[in-house]
């Protein structure tokens, strides 16, 4: 009974690992960005796309400890395709928020990353949701999901000020503080 219920616990770590982090070909997301250049090719390529925003969110930013070549290829091919699609989709304008921008005059690694999740949050939900405007919701969850990010990545991207301004607050401050934002910024 206990293999059996070790088995099962570890069929759904297993299950809840691919699901977060899902297998990504190399091979797809290149073909997938000679073909994102075009409407067509935006819609065809939105599941790659998915997959390659999700794989940038679960894949830990590179340091000098964990720098796996392979990894590291695959994240930026990754980072390459959903950046592309969202420039050539018709579907969706992507904006960004006003400590986002903050994060890029900081410059260096940690307005790159700090960017590049938000970009990657926010084409994830808007394939998920099928929404042709970044809505309040779909702000919210961008920025939910760069914090995650944030803190996943803080010891290797550095301290983000307005960031952790909003990790302190409670989820429902934070709700009513992006709320906020977005009626203002966007």
């Amino acid at each position: 009974m206990k293999k059996l219920l070790t088995v099962i616990l570890f069929a759904f770590f297993v299950i809840e690992i691919s699901a977060q982090n899902p297998y990504i070909n190399v091979d797809s997301i290149e073909l997938a960005i000679k073909e994102t250049n075009s409407d067509e090719g935006c819609l065809k390529h939105k599941n790659t796309v998915r997959n390659a925003a999700v794989f940038y969110l679960n894949t830990p930013a590179p340091s000098k400890k964990l720098n796996d070549p392979v990894i590291q290829l695959k994240r930026s091919t990754s980072l390459l395709l959903v950046m592309q699609w969202a420039e050539h989709t018709s579907e969706v304008v992507l904006s960004l928020d006003n400590d986002m921008l903050k994060g890029i005059l900081v410059g260096g690694n940690k307005g790159y990353e700090l960017t590049s999740a938000y970009i990657a949050a926010t084409v994830v939900y808007v394939i998920e949701n099928h929404v042709d405007k970044i809505t309040k919701d779909a702000y919210i969850y961008a920025m939910e999901e760069t914090l995650r990010y944030y803190t996943q990545n803080k010891k290797v991207i550095g301290k983000s000020n307005p960031l952790e301004k909003l990790l302190v607050l409670s989820e429902e401050k934070r709700a009513q503080e992006l709320a906020e934002r977005y009626k203002n910024d966007l």
